[in-house]
């Protein structure tokens, strides 16, 4: 009768070991930064949630797309209200039926610039805004908005560990894929019109989900040093052919969201490689302090835009791929200046719990070396 847990003792031992060896590996500088999430290790959570959305109602959607497109259909809104700094597929679920689609200005310091735009609002118009990075969007005239009736839904794609900022919004929106690694996933918490309504949503398209999940299982072999970087090109694959409709999340990704995460970790490491980065480069810093309660995504810099390409060809050779956030070229009217200046000046450099103090310094080793090459 000892047998089960000799078994279970040696299982865990096996994954102790084999956790200490990624560990050792995601900080050795020249590993690869950044990137696709690996597929989490199934195993028990043993630490209370710390994450507002699983003490909540909520909605698991293939997609933040997909939960938005729900939005826009179940409260069948004729105009839609976007940032002028956003990531460009936030207007893909808006476009089939296509909808009036409009813009308020957002700054180069990630503010919203005025409410003036909020007069124009009708009980008609739903109404998104972005907590970018991690970070509270603490100028948005969230009460004007809410007076007009306007519907109002916190897109938290960027912002996993933030519950709702106002009262009175519709709901809002997390993207699990940007801080973990599941093939798929995204919550909405909110309106019981939408969360009552998950029953109703279909699995993904099976082609299009076994490609995500080979991703982020090569990842996770590439990771561990057992296979070569074949997890890109499928990578890109899945990105181009992604799902947008009524998906719902995937067994899978909601039993890692649910039962197999320390979140805890996850936030105490972020968190930590963020003041790491701003301890070393505040003078490129776009956000230049940590509030207590924010996790954030990345640690967003700017460059001279005539300069970024070379920055990042700088790092690229060092096997750091920041992202962009975003290109607006062809989203976004060029008349919001303020947002395209920053869209062309900022990257993102990696702050996630892969990666160690080892890892990181050398990071802001690379970005100093690049910018003074540059």
């Amino acid at each position: 009768h000892h047998r089960p847990q000799v078994r279970r003792d040696h299982r865990n031992a096996v994954e102790r070991k084999h956790q200490t060896n990624l560990l050792r590996m995601l900080t050795r500088p020249e590993h690869l930064m950044g990137g696709v999430f690996g597929l989490e290790i199934l195993r028990p959570r043993t630490l209370a949630p710390s994450v507002p959305f699983l003490t909540l109602p909520r909605t698991y959607f293939l997609s933040a797309r997909c939960a938005l497109k729900a939005v826009a259909s179940i409260t069948r809104v004729a105009r839609v209200w976007l940032p002028s700094y956003l990531c460009p597929t936030m207007v893909d679920p808006f476009q089939d039926p296509p909808l009036d689609i409009r813009f308020y200005p957002v700054t180069k310091e990630l503010k919203v610039a005025d409410d003036a735009w909020t007069r124009d609002l009708g009980r008609h118009d739903l109404v998104i805004a972005v907590h970018y990075f991690g970070f509270t969007l603490e100028s948005f005239p969230w009460r004007e908005v809410c007076k007009s009736g306007a519907i109002l839904v916190e897109d938290s794609s960027q912002a996993l560990f933030r519950a709702s900022c106002w009262e009175g919004s519709y709901g809002f929106v997390s993207s699990v894929r940007k801080f973990m690694g599941v093939p798929d996933g995204a919550i909405f918490v909110g309106s019981p019109e939408l969360t009552d309504g998950a029953p109703l949503l279909i699995a993904p398209p099976w082609d299009w989900w076994a490609t995500a999940l080979e991703v982020v299982l090569r990842r996770r072999e590439f990771d561990l040093g057992r296979s070569g970087q074949s997890w890109f090109s499928l990578y890109r694959q899945v990105e181009a052919s992604f799902p947008l409709g009524p998906f719902r999340a995937s067994d899978l990704a909601v039993a890692i969201i649910e039962t197999s995460t320390d979140y805890p970790s996850i936030a105490q490491a972020r968190r930590q490689n963020f003041m790491t980065l701003l301890g070393r480069l505040e003078e490129f810093a776009l956000l230049k302090t940590l509030p207590r309660d924010c996790v954030p995504l990345g640690f967003p810099v700017l460059v001279r835009a005539d300069r970024r390409a070379a920055v990042l060809g700088h790092l690229y050779r060092k096997n750091i791929y920041p992202p962009i956030h975003w290109n607006l070229d062809g989203v976004v009217e060029p008349r919001f200046v303020d947002s395209h200046t920053l869209s062309s000046q900022i990257l993102t450099l990696i702050v996630d719990q892969r990666y160690g103090d080892d890892a990181i310094n050398w990071e802001a080793e690379s970005f100093l070396e690049a910018v003074t090459l540059s």
